[in-house]
């Protein structure tokens, strides 16, 4: 099996594993508030634009560092893996991966309920690669960028055990490439502690 294809696979069971394990704690809540907090969560990766033309949905895993000055507010330093497959109709290869460091704010919703939304964007670089593509007719070389990029989304919180907060989460994202956007929408179940 390529690399690609067993990195996917991984990537495959790595987010059903996680689902499966946490939507049942989802229905728990309880907790405190701290001032810092780590973030994990997988899910899914959605091209949008004219890069959905070319690869479908792929995987995705997010690591975030919180800290919250006040309750209003939290800074969320943020690393990001993303990968996408491309659409066989076009050849073999092609697949896309997205590295994202980056820092976003986070602003909840005054709500005082076990389930929190929220709002959140950010900004920072990414770097995309990628694979050679191989069709009948030619080769076309891999390729790779680091860009700027932006994002926004929702989300919501939920406490389900001391400071234990599971998150589902829908962002936006952004990336200046060198002739045009590169758009992402990635869906993201996780937890926060």
């Amino acid at each position: 099996m390529p690399p690609s294809e067993l990195m996917e696979a991984l990537m495959k069971r790595l987010v059903l594993t996680l689902a499966l394990v946490l939507m049942p704690v989802w229905l728990l809540a309880a907790g405190t508030s701290r001032p810092f907090n780590l973030s994990l969560g997988v899910g899914l990766s959605f091209p949008a634009d004219t890069l959905n033309d070319y690869y479908g949905a792929g995987m995705h895993v997010a690591g975030s560092a919180g800290f919250k000055p006040i309750p209003a507010f939290e800074l969320l330093p943020t690393v990001e893996y993303h990968t996408l497959s491309l659409d066989h109709d076009y050849g073999d290869g092609g697949g896309m991966t997205a590295v994202m460091f980056g820092c976003d704010i986070r602003l909840p919703f005054p709500v005082r309920s076990a389930s929190r939304p929220y709002v959140i964007g950010g900004i920072g670089f990414a770097h995309l690669a990628t694979n050679a593509i191989t069709t009948d007719l030619t080769t076309i070389p891999s390729h790779s960028e680091t860009e700027f990029y932006t994002d926004f989304g929702a989300g919501i919180d939920r406490k389900i055990a001391g400071v234990v907060t599971m998150f589902l989460q829908l962002k936006y994202v952004s990336i200046a490439t060198n002739n045009k956007s590169t758009y992402l929408i990635p869906l993201t179940i996780g937890v926060r502690f």
